[in-house]
């Protein structure tokens, strides 16, 4: 039983470490200048500060939309779209070396302790 909860632990642990290693960077260049780079995702903050992350994002006239990987998702309408003018800032995922390495170091530290909070539970009985 003991070790159920600690390799559950330890993967909760170990999926909440990924998002440490990425962050969300608001890059100070206009949002098209951003997009142009063709970056895979893009979270858009709009003017009412509502956030929408679109999947490989393009400028298109007026226009900010999400390149569909097939045709076919843009015809059962999944095409998610945003006037620029709409726009406030755009920001990038970029990695995070700090807070891979802690999120690491902390995450070792606690499994250690399981490990060894499990093997003295086993010497009680």
């Amino acid at each position: 039983m003991h070790s159920n909860r600690t390799g559950m632990c330890c993967l909760l642990l170990a999926a909440w470490s990924l998002e440490g290693c990425v962050h969300w960077k608001t890059q100070d260049l206009v949002p098209v200048e951003v997009l142009a780079r063709a970056p895979s995702r893009a979270r858009l903050e709009r003017i009412d500060g509502s956030r929408l992350v679109l999947m490989r994002p393009r400028v298109l006239g007026d226009s900010v939309l999400e390149t569909p990987r097939t045709g076919r998702a843009a015809s059962r309408g999944r095409l998610r779209a945003m006037a620029l003018t709409d726009v406030r800032a755009v920001a990038l995922r970029r990695f995070n070396p700090l807070g891979t390495v802690l999120l690491t170091l902390t995450g070792a530290a606690v499994s250690g302790f399981l490990v060894f909070a499990a093997m003295m539970s086993g010497r009680a009985d």
